[in-house]
């Protein structure tokens, strides 16, 4: 079974050209991104196997980026945020036009957006407050879409709308993205035990 997440980032430089010293700021909240990363694939002594996290950076069609992490192949993924936000940095920094290429071992990078990031998923779900939760059990290959610190702009939720399968909460309340992924995983893992 794999997990997807796709995390939609709203003021990232897409060139990368952010302080590190400085995610909240110059980073655009890069550091919601780096804690959405660590949610996804850390466990406390290894990395989740059969996880992807796609980053989609900047949803404007002039300037989009991808960054999608791949747990068979991830390597140098650590719990803080500064070095996850240098692996962005990275790949962002080294974005071409010819595809997609690896920045890092596990860590690739395309100019792509949105549409790119949703059109070969199946079963993908928009995580969204309100909804009712899900048949944990039932869910096989899925994926699931969430905004970093900001709401989805309506253009974004018509593309994702177009998309997705079904909508499902976590509850009343709004969480954090990376809580929302951390509670994701806790639910699959727990669905897979039976």
């Amino acid at each position: 079974m794999m997990r997807r997440f796709v995390i939609v980032a709203h003021r990232v430089p897409a060139d990368g050209d952010f302080s590190l010293n400085d995610l909240c700021g110059s980073g655009g909240r890069v550091d919601v991104l780096s804690r959405a990363v660590s949610a996804s694939f850390l466990l406390s002594n290894s990395i989740r196997s059969d996880v992807e996290a796609r980053l989609v950076i900047n949803t404007e069609p002039r300037y989009p980026r991808l960054i999608r992490f791949d747990s068979s192949r991830l390597r140098f993924l650590n719990a803080d945020e500064r070095s996850t936000a240098a692996l962005i940095r990275n790949a962002l920094s080294r974005c071409t036009k010819d595809g997609e290429i690896e920045s890092s071992p596990g860590v690739f990078v395309s100019r792509a957006g949105l549409v790119e990031a949703l059109s070969d998923l199946e079963n993908a779900i928009l995580l969204e407050e309100g909804a009712d939760e899900p048949d944990w059990r039932a869910l096989k290959d899925a994926t699931f879409v969430l905004s970093d610190d900001q709401n989805f702009t309506p253009k974004e939720t018509e593309r994702i709308l177009g998309t997705v399968h079904q909508k499902a909460g976590l509850g009343e309340r709004i969480l954090h993205t990376d809580h929302c992924i951390a509670a994701v995983n806790h639910l699959l893992d727990k669905a897979e035990k039976g």
